[in-house]
């Protein structure tokens, strides 16, 4: 038998791929070194498509981390933005709202709770120092000026009143003091309200007789409102705030305030408001404490709605249509209106103000869900007025 050589040289190409060249081959050696360099082949298009499986990982990791540091950048950017927007509103620095919002965390207060409070501890402060509104009294047994506190930052304004809270009043009391200053009741969230729905309920008999014809009577003299602000939660930190908001009133023990987007003002939406927008009298000489009112009116027919809890600073008041800057007090937790002097007989006399609806959770049950992207919801979260 003749002898056959076959000289074999494997060629690497790239660091990946193998060649095999062939030297010298017999017809034999030439079929079977034909199926090895299928082989080759097939292994280097394996090889090849591993490291473009493993290049693309690669891409897919490094974007997931880029993407990720973007987002916490982003965040980051978006917490310290409305930290600053919130010291603009509240006339304080952004170190004094870090610091209470390291506080509230601790204490387990959501910084929404925090900023409505601080919001109305503002309001109430600048109406003590023109010597009206609930925090007056409450300063003068504290022996804290207005004037001094609007000047601090914010965090040292609230440690100096929780100080002479701690140091004058008896613990029994301080609760009643802390809330002529921070609010009586606390309300939802903005954010929160704002999302929500809801409206005004009747109650209305109807007697259907014999003939087809019908009697009607109404039960309720004045509708009752009702909402759901279960629509207006978006983010985990809205349930929480929530959440502690319900436990804080003790679902449905204690009322609080609600502010209905659809329905604050005592204009329409569309109009620019003005101290004459609603009338809630006529003077007669002799009776110097009036009620907000606010009246839905269409064509021949009308109602008229008490408002119980006009929002603190946005009141004006006006005698045949001039407006009345000085010379009158409000009561933001009852609606009325109380001139030093008694408005002349005849004397019409107008409001304009924003208001809030007196409400109470009207479930003594959350049903909360955490999804997986941290997201929170509540199935329903109704809330009824009161009325007395």
């Amino acid at each position: 038998m003749a002898e056959k050589r076959v000289s074999v040289r494997l060629v690497a190409e790239g660091g990946r791929q193998v060649r095999a060249e062939l030297e010298r081959v017999g017809e034999a050696g030439a079929r079977g070194f034909g199926r090895l360099s299928r082989e080759m082949d097939m292994a280097n298009a394996r090889v090849a498509a591993f490291a473009r499986r493993a290049t693309l990982a690669a891409a897919a990791a490094t974007a997931a981390l880029a993407a990720a540091g973007a987002a916490m950048i982003r965040s980051g950017l978006q917490t310290v933005d409305a930290q600053a927007k919130l010291a603009q509103s509240l006339g304080t620095t952004v170190a004094s709202i870090q610091t209470l919002e390291r506080a509230g965390e601790l204490a387990g207060v959501s910084m929404s709770g925090i900023e409505q409070a601080t919001k109305d501890l503002t309001r109430r402060l600048s109406q003590a120092a023109a010597g009206t509104g609930p925090a007056a009294d409450a300063l003068d047994r504290l022996g804290l000026s207005a004037s001094d506190l609007i000047a601090l930052p914010l965090d040292q304004r609230v440690g100096a009143i929780n100080a002479a809270i701690a140091e004058f009043v008896p613990a029994a009391e301080r609760a009643a003091v802390a809330g002529q200053l921070f609010g009586e009741e606390g309300s939802i969230p903005d954010n929160i309200s704002r999302g929500a729905r809801g409206g005004p309920e009747r109650r209305t008999q109807i007697v259907e007789l014999a003939s087809g014809d019908e009697e009607r009577n109404a039960s309720w003299a004045n509708s009752r409102w009702r909402f759901d602000v279960a629509y207006g939660i978006r983010r985990a930190d809205d349930l929480a705030a929530v959440v502690a908001f319900f436990e804080a009133r003790n679902a449905r023990l204690h009322g609080f305030r609600y502010k209905d987007w659809a329905d604050y003002r005592s204009c329409l939406p569309s109009q620019a408001v003005a101290p004459t927008d609603q009338p809630i009298g006529t003077g007669n000489g002799a009776v110097t404490t009036f009620a907000l009112l606010k009246r839905y009116t269409s064509g021949a027919q009308s109602w008229t709605r008490a408002i119980a809890k006009p929002a603190a600073g946005t009141i004006r008041m006006a005698l045949n249509g001039v407006e009345q800057v000085t010379g009158w007090s409000a009561d933001t937790t009852t609606g009325s209106v109380t001139f030093n002097a008694a408005p002349g007989a005849g004397v019409a006399i107008t409001a304009d103000f924003e208001f809030d609806a007196p409400v109470r959770f009207d479930t003594d049950t959350l049903d909360v869900t955490l999804d997986i992207e941290r997201l929170g919801s509540i199935t329903s979260i109704p809330l009824l007025e009161i009325r007395r």
